[in-house]
């Protein structure tokens, strides 16, 4: 169901260790990740070598493709996202291939939203998107990133505590809108971040984190054997001001419906 690794630093650093050469390597999870399963439906990395975003991405497995090797070792960003697509919804395609880009922020997705027609529709009560705002891919992980953004700007958020309780808002209605017997199914993990701020989740899929390089790593599982690495309870969010201040927040809403009783 797909696996990811992120870094959000000061300053530039290399990531082909963690991209390629470590033993469990975004490329080596591509063919297997600990699970066993493959993630072979598309490869991207995305990354801030300047102010604006670059990406590339590719339809066909990693571990297969000499490029993301090559671009793995060629890139230093402060600003990186790696991801590996296992599908869920939408063909096997360019537009459906993580990470995602749009208005300077990047995206990515470890998971699954169950009955996502019922989801689009209920949200779009709430606020429909306009335009320039609708996916230009079918999957589940496009509409989030895309109904997140356009919420920021219609309430003019501009600080990490506006876009935090934004953000913190949607999830908890989808995770509201899905039915007790389908709640496992869930899976929300996620990292969405510009040149000014970050925000990751965990929900029901495993979420991992390590300061490294004068910044933090993120990653769906430890790429190497360090003992650096922490493992994000269920349920809670990741903030980043800058990346001298960043925050583990569990559970910020101890009112909800404790869904993890469920399973």
């Amino acid at each position: 169901m797909c696996r990811f690794l992120a870094f959000w630093g000061k300053e530039a650093r290399r990531l082909d260790y963690f991209l390629i050469d470590a033993p469990n390597s975004l490329n080596h999870q591509s063919a297997g990740d600990s699970s066993g399963r493959p993630n072979p439906h598309g490869w991207g990395i995305a990354y801030f070598s300047d102010q604006q975003p670059d990406i590339i991405k590719m339809s066909n497995p990693a571990y297969e493709d000499p490029q993301f090797r090559f671009i793995g070792r060629k890139i230093s960003a402060r600003i990186l996202f790696g991801h590996v697509r296992r599908k869920s919804y939408g063909d096997v395609c360019y537009e459906n291939t993580h990470p995602f880009v749009k208005k300077g922020w990047l995206f990515m997705h470890n998971g699954n939203i169950p009955d996502l027609d019922r989801v689009i529709e209920k949200l779009q009560r709430y606020v429909t998107l306009p335009r320039e705002y609708h996916p230009e891919g079918q999957t589940d992980s496009e509409f989030l990133f895309s109904y997140v953004l356009y919420l920021f700007e219609m309430k003019k958020a501009r600080g990490v505590e506006q876009k935090f309780t934004i953000l913190k808002d949607i999830i908890f209605r989808i995770e509201r809108m899905t039915p007790r017997e389908k709640f496992p199914e869930l899976a929300l993990n996620f990292v969405l971040a510009n040149t000014d701020h970050l925000f990751a989740y965990r929900r029901n899929r495993p979420l991992h984190y390590r300061l490294w390089g004068g910044g933090i790593l993120l990653a769906s599982e430890p790429v190497d054997r360090s003992s650096h690495w922490r493992e994000v309870q269920d349920g809670s969010f990741i903030v980043g001001n800058t990346p001298g201040e960043v925050r583990v927040i569990a559970d910020p809403d101890p009112q909800r419906v404790n869904h993890r009783e469920w399973a």
